[in-house]
């Protein structure tokens, strides 16, 4: 009864875990489906009363804007409430310039604005691993790389880093990492290991390998996190610098192949 009685607001934010879904929040990339959506562009602006109808490459961007955020090939959203916001602040941006139409570029302006509450809340949160100097998007440096991660509904940084020193055991080097890491993500850390021994031809069973997951105090779960480990530690076995301004998710197998991950659209 009380999630039936929720403000809609409210309820679209329940992502299961016990709760009843409502409803679908995807379908299907159609000619059908894509006239539906146009008529809701439409349908938004008539409800506004002020903002200024949407001219073809505007509703082309809105269009786009929808397949992303569905998160799924082949598909758009169907969260209207946070598409109807981008509308119409796109709408008020070509209201405010004088234009006659809301163009592409009105709705590109206004994705950087119309940003919803977990999305501020991710931006307050890299702002602040700014000031603490926890990543850096330029220059190169080694043994050092920028991952991606999901908090909420919003995409982070998680930077990572590597080091590579002789065993502290007589037996065999290590894989050592920190940063609250769950079981999936500890299984990954390990199955980046046999990638190191097949692609680098060294012996590494007289090293010890640290890894860190910077600033990580929510933990780390999920095995999207590979790629970027294994490129940490390459790059500190090598020497090799990786450079600061790219970001990296994705997968590893045991094999070294690039897999699929989720949470690619908040990345």
């Amino acid at each position: 009864d009380a999630v039936a009685g929720m403000h809609p607001a409210l309820r679209s934010r329940i992502k299961g875990y016990g709760y009843e879904i409502y409803m679908k929040d995807t379908m299907d990339d159609t000619e059908e489906n894509k006239k539906k959506l146009v008529r809701f562009i439409a349908q938004e602006v008539a409800k506004d009363k002020k903002i200024p109808h949407f001219d073809k490459s505007g509703v082309e961007e809105i269009l786009r804007e929808a397949r992303r955020r569905a998160g799924r090939k082949g598909h758009f959203t169907l969260i209207l409430r946070d598409l109807g916001g981008l509308v119409r602040v796109g709408g008020d941006i070509a209201r405010a310039e004088g234009a006659k139409y809301t163009t592409s570029e009105h709705v590109i302006k206004a994705k950087a604005m119309a940003k919803s509450v977990e999305q501020q809340m991710a931006d307050e949160y890299l702002e602040q691993k700014k000031d603490y100097k926890l990543f850096t998007t330029e220059g190169f440096e080694i043994g050092k790389v920028n991952g991606l991660a999901v908090v909420g509904d919003s995409g982070v940084m998680l930077p990572i880093i590597a080091e590579v020193t002789p065993a502290q055991s007589r037996e065999e080097g290590k894989v050592i990492a920190t940063g609250r890491l769950q079981e999936i993500a500890q299984e990954a850390v390990q199955n980046v290991s046999a990638v190191f021994k097949k692609f680098t031809g060294k012996d590494i069973s007289t090293k010890d390998i640290h890894i860190q997951f910077v600033g990580t105090h929510e933990g780390v779960e999920g095995d999207s996190a590979s790629i970027s480990v294994a490129t940490a530690v390459i790059s500190s076995l090598e020497n090799i610098p990786v450079d600061q301004s790219v970001a990296m998710t994705g997968s590893l197998s045991v094999r070294g192949d690039v897999l699929p991950v989720g949470g690619i659209t908040p990345m």
